[in-house]
């Protein structure tokens, strides 16, 4: 804190500021690491934290004032929703630049197939699908890991009666990739490198008349 070193952290054991968590996490890749300061007088604060992530040495730097707080790098969960919502839609066609390699990114191509293929289905009377983001994680400063959902809800006809109709639902989970890029045009320069393997959570079926 203002280039006075406060500790280290080692685990998600609460620890206080007279003291450091001593319990090793044995897959860091599922841990989350935390440590209470303070308090301190109110004013303007600089904190930084750094972290080792498969050889790639992360810096964070948070700045305090009395009502705000400024992280000047890492990716929200509402940010990396707001882009992978933007692309799990109908019109994905018009969202390339979305994408790393736009037009030619496989992620891209495969979710452009989906969506014609959902609207070529006649059996499919209307759809939407909605992102839920669950965690996000530096894997570099620059590319991000993301664990999420997708939940599609189908209105489907029942064979030639129009007036019957089943509604389905199906959830998948994925583990894709963002990253920063210095294009500012859309989403702040984030892009999505990678959307991830689909694996099916649950699916559910209500008859509606």
């Amino acid at each position: 804190m203002d280039g006075k070193s406060l500790g280290t952290v080692t685990s998600n054991t609460n620890t206080s500021d007279n003291g450091t968590s001593d319990v090793n996490s044995s897959d860091s890749s599922n841990s989350s690491y935390s440590r209470s300061f303070g308090p301190y007088l109110p004013g303007l604060h600089t904190f930084v934290g750094t972290k080792n992530v498969d050889g790639h040495q992360l810096k964070t730097t948070l700045i305090s004032s009395d009502d705000t707080i400024t992280i000047n790098n890492g990716i929200s969960n509402d940010n990396a929703q707001s882009l992978l919502s933007g692309v799990f839609q109908n019109n994905v066609d018009d969202e390339d630049e979305s994408f790393v390699d736009g037009q030619n990114n496989t992620g891209y191509k495969q979710l452009v197939k989906m969506f014609d293929g959902f609207q070529d289905d006649d059996g499919i009377r209307s759809y939407n699908a909605k992102v839920n983001v669950n965690s996000v994680t530096p894997i570099s400063d620059k590319k991000f890991k993301v664990n999420y959902q997708v939940k599609f809800t189908f209105d489907n006809q029942n064979n030639d009666d129009d007036d019957n109709s089943t509604k389905k639902i199906q959830v998948f989970k994925y583990t894709g990739t963002i990253v920063k890029t210095n294009d500012q045009n859309s989403n702040n320069g984030l892009k999505i490198k990678d959307l991830g393997h689909a694996k099916k959570v649950s699916e559910s079926n209500e008859h509606e008349d």
